[in-house]
């Protein structure tokens, strides 16, 4: 169940998307940024390939490298800097990379995610220059917690940094993994004194196990911080190159993936940690520590599986595979095939037209869709492929809502009759086998989507030429290739089927127009409002408590009066914050919960005064006296998109918050704390 206006607004957004599909232009949607790590990552022009290869060329990274750290005073406008380090990023009077990465942003507000790659140079620096080394608390007592503690606190100023100047954006912790010292005659350039800085003096030298244990301790702690920031997340692959190339004892593939999502646990790392990665894993014979790019490109796979694809396919409500068997397959208008789905020419003699049948009855009747998206996995070409040639014009899809003949592929379905023609925007190269070609329908295509049974599609090109030019796309018949050298969509997917991405909503029940929570401060109550518009086969409410917005207790229940205004009580919340939510159910006893509210019970500070109230992109703060705040501001589901601390260091002192223009409009909830007293306004963005 949702508010009739965040329903209204879901609506309008993905319609738009759906609607605006330009095929050969892309957006930046991420960022990489930080060391050498991010500068090789980004100089092998890896991910835009690996977003192309899972269907999504249409999203761009951006980044500026430079191959060597220019030191301080240096005013380019780079931000993947060779060994920088994030003392150097925290200093920023004598380092512009912070300011660069915003000014980025700021530039390209499509951007949504900054990797960073930051840290590794901090923790290398060793005894020479105040990084890690082996034993270092035998010297004194903690100094690896403060080592650690140092790192932490210089990488959140950048993380803070651009997260105050845009709310919006994740920021993706991008992890290391396993060293190789034993560079053979080429040590003496960086490996042996290296190895010998890292290992405690008088004790034998430092072990590439002993290392390898040194880059699971740092990423373990770096996991830990994600608990400290809600848009903070970890890409892990510690251990990644093992289980690709194998230790050189244990073979490819044998050996444990790294874990890949939260919850992490403390055996979070992959491969054999008594190994070293393979020499041959690495940038050149003298490098210890940078992955050639193919071993780049596997971890950057991973990282678009648990990261940049879910994020990128957006709110799906469900996923439907295609049919396969006889339901799937080709036809030239004379002859049929079933074994893949063929689209493109042959020798000018005739065309051929990819025929998918989707049994799309599960789709509720009432359900308003809001976009569909096509996915087809290439497994062959023949000549040159004509998605990106151009020689036989642009691609179509067709949509029958029913099936163009039966629901076997037949030779009437290449000139049938069909419900709309050329309804999608193609994305994808598919310039090797098992990439992903990704088709979004227009407003059109969703519309002949068969709710109450099957819905085929014809794909093909208006035109022909002398040559055979065609792609093979898999069937519903597919499974995965178990071949290491192909890792993608159908690993992602568990098979290599064809598939429709599907958004929609169904009409709820109960159309929720607000809901509120305010302190009765003469009372010592919490009162708790809100306001239905309709009341349709609906129960009632139970009101919920929590005292940390996780764990929560039934404190009150309302039945339905079929429409109207609501309040109940708190009495005698505890002191701090309080969370509120409505848990609205249904007649079928099906039920879902309301945005959360919190308020908080105790002091505030006096002479505080926030405006406007509606707000666009500003925020104002006026503080009267003097006094050291923070400044937290939630979205409507409790989520932190904003944190700042602040000084004000005179009277009537006005402090400004420039919010994120792209920031969607709705309430947010904003927090003034100042020495152990909160203030708390609810503000409304236009």
């Amino acid at each position: 169940m949702r508010a009739a206006l965040t329903l209204v607004l879901f609506f309008h957004f993905i319609i738009s998307q759906a609607q605006v599909c330009p095929s050969n232009t892309s957006t930046p949607k991420a960022l990489i940024a930080g060391d050498s790590w991010a500068q090789y990552m980004w100089d092998d022009g890896t991910h835009n390939n690996i977003f192309d290869k899972f269907g999504h060329p249409d999203k761009d990274l951006l980044g500026q490298s430079l191959g060597s750290d220019p030191g301080a005073g240096y005013t380019g406008s780079e931000y993947a800097i060779s060994g920088s380090e994030a003392r150097q990023w925290a200093n920023k009077t004598d380092f512009p990379w912070i300011a660069n990465v915003i000014t980025e942003i700021t530039n390209n507000p499509t951007v949504e995610t900054v990797i960073l790659s930051i840290g590794g140079n901090d923790i290398l620096a060793a005894r020479s220059d105040g990084g890690w080394y082996q034993n270092m608390d035998a010297d004194a007592a903690g100094a690896e917690a403060a080592l650690f503690s140092t790192i932490k606190d210089n990488t959140f100023v950048i993380i803070d940094d651009i997260l105050a100047a845009h709310p919006n954006t994740d920021i993706l912790l991008s992890s290391y993994d396993y060293p190789n010292f034993n560079t053979g005659l080429l040590c003496f350039a960086y490996a042996c004194p290296k190895r010998t800085d890292l290992s405690y003096p008088g004790d034998p030298e430092i072990t590439d196990a002993e290392l390898n244990q040194m880059m699971i301790t740092v990423e373990k702690e770096r996991i830990t911080w994600l608990a400290d920031e809600s848009k903070l997340y970890f890409d892990n692959a510690i251990g990644l190159s093992h289980y690709y190339y194998g230790n050189g004892t244990d073979a490819a593939g044998t050996l444990s993936l790294p874990e890949q999502a939260p919850p992490f646990s403390n055996n979070f790392y992959g491969g054999n940690p008594t190994y070293p990665s393979l020499r041959s894993n690495f940038r050149n014979t003298a490098d210890p520590i940078h992955l050639d790019a193919e071993a780049y490109e596997y971890k950057i796979i991973h990282q678009t599986m648990n990261y940049f694809l879910p994020k990128f396919r957006k709110d799906i409500t469900t996923t439907i595979h295609s049919v396969g068997g006889t339901g799937d397959g080709w036809t030239d208008g004379t002859t049929t095939g079933t074994g893949e789905v063929r689209v493109g020419d042959f020798n000018n003699s005739r065309s051929y037209k990819g025929i998918l049948n989707f049994d799309t009855s599960s789709i509720p009747d009432d359900a308003t869709i809001t976009e569909v998206s096509l996915y087809m996995i290439r497994n062959n070409v023949s000549n040159d492929n004509p998605f990106t040639s151009g020689l036989l014009g642009s691609p179509m899809i067709d949509v029958k809502t029913g099936e163009f003949g039966t629901v076997d592929v037949e030779a009437g379905d290449y000139s049938a009759a069909a419900d709309v023609v050329d309804v999608g925007c193609f994305h994808g190269t598919v310039s090797q086998n098992d990439y992903a070609m990704r088709i979004d329908l227009d407003a059109d295509g969703i519309a002949a989507l068969n709710k109450i049974g099957n819905t085929q599609l014809r794909i093909y090109f208006p035109n022909r030429n002398a040559g055979s030019d065609y792609i093979d796309f898999n069937t519903g018949d597919a499974v995965v290739d178990s071949d290491f050298s192909t890792v993608g969509l159908a690993e992602y997917m568990g098979n290599a089927k064809p598939f429709l991405d599907i958004g929609y909503f169904v009409p709820v029940p109960v159309e929720l127009v607000s809901f509120e929570a305010k302190e009765n401060e003469n009372r010592k109550e919490v009162d708790l409002f809100w306001v239905s518009a309709s009341e349709d086969n609906f129960e009632g409410y139970e009101i919920e408590h929590s005292p940390d917005g996780e764990n929560w207790t039934k404190i009150n229940y309302e039945a339905a009066k079929g429409a109207g205004t609501y309040r109940a009580i708190h009495e005698n919340p505890r002191g701090g914050k309080n969370y509120y939510r409505l848990k609205m159910i249904d007649l079928d006893q099906t039920f879902e919960y309301s945005d959360i509210r919190f308020v908080n019970i105790g002091s505030e500070i006096s002479d505080l005064f926030v405006y406007p109230n509606p707000f666009n992109n500003q925020i104002h703060i006026k503080v009267v006296q003097e006094q050291d705040i923070d400044v937290l501001i939630y979205d409507a589901m409790g989520r932190t998109i904003y944190k700042q601390a602040f000084h004000s260091d005179d009277q009537n002192h006005n402090l400004i918050i420039q919010m994120n223009e792209h920031l969607p409009s709705g309430i947010y909830i904003l927090q003034v704390l100042s020495e152990g007293k909160t203030n708390t306004f609810r503000l409304n963005k236009t």
